[in-house]
């Protein structure tokens, strides 16, 4: 903390010591010669200082956090890029969503997912043409910022899981890219890869007072009983 404090207390000592002419002095420290410009570069150096502790402290803790929180933005862009580009396509992606359906169980070697494609997603096409590219945005938000990590991950397996049954059939690229996907959320999940980089790192101890379950993991750790240090 007194590396964020200093560049305020800069600001602040010299103000109080020299009353109204600090207005007129240049600070020693920053080199500003109007208060106004004290106070601007006091709260840079806080903001860059702030970010310097968040990512010290994600380089600082176990290896495997930083990775998989590495893995869990890059998945995090792919699925923002693919909502979004489909948000953004000329016509409407929903308007080609019937075709595309029907396309996909046309040869679909599985039984239960040509089923599941004629009773359910092909007479719903318009439903599922917007929920896909939503779902896809909101799960790559999610894990891009690391915001209700284990939640985002699970949608973004549903997702993977849903497109490789459906459409991995249709090239090794297709079901390969989804393999892999879906691979590495499972990882990621139980790898707990929200502990770094993410807003889940920073708002850690709000989710243990609002959310139930992590209240209870918080209540639980703090009653369970200390080892007395051996001699």
């Amino acid at each position: 903390m007194a590396l964020l404090r200093e560049p305020l207390l800069c600001y602040i000592s010299h103000a109080a010591s020299e009353g109204r002419r600090a207005f007129e002095l240049r600070c020693p420290r920053c080199g500003a010669r109007s208060s106004t410009r004290w106070l601007g570069a006091a709260l840079a150096d806080m903001k860059g200082a702030l970010v310097m502790k968040f990512l010290r402290d994600a380089w600082e803790s176990k290896s495997s956090a930083l990775w998989l929180a590495l893995m869990r933005i890059a998945i995090g862009y792919i699925f923002i890029e693919s909502g979004y580009g489909k948000l953004t396509t000329p016509g409407g992606f929903a308007s080609h969503m019937g075709g595309t359906l029907t396309n996909f169980a046309s040869k679909n070697p599985y039984p239960w997912m040509v089923n599941l494609l004629h009773t359910v997603a092909i007479p719903n096409a318009a439903f599922f043409g917007v929920l896909i590219p939503w779902g896809e945005l909101l799960a790559g938000l999610s894990l891009f910022f690391g915001v209700l990590s284990p939640i985002g991950l699970l949608g973004a397996l549903a997702l993977n899981l849903t497109f490789y049954f459906a459409a991995g059939w249709t090239g090794a690229s297709t079901a390969t890219a989804n393999e892999v996907m879906a691979i590495a959320e499972v990882i990621m999940l139980f790898g707990m890869a929200g502990r770094a980089l993410s807003v889940d790192q920073l708002l850690g101890g709000l989710y243990a007072r609002v959310l139930p379950w992590k209240r209870q993991a918080a209540m639980k750790g703090n009653l369970t009983p200390k080892r007395a240090p051996t001699a």
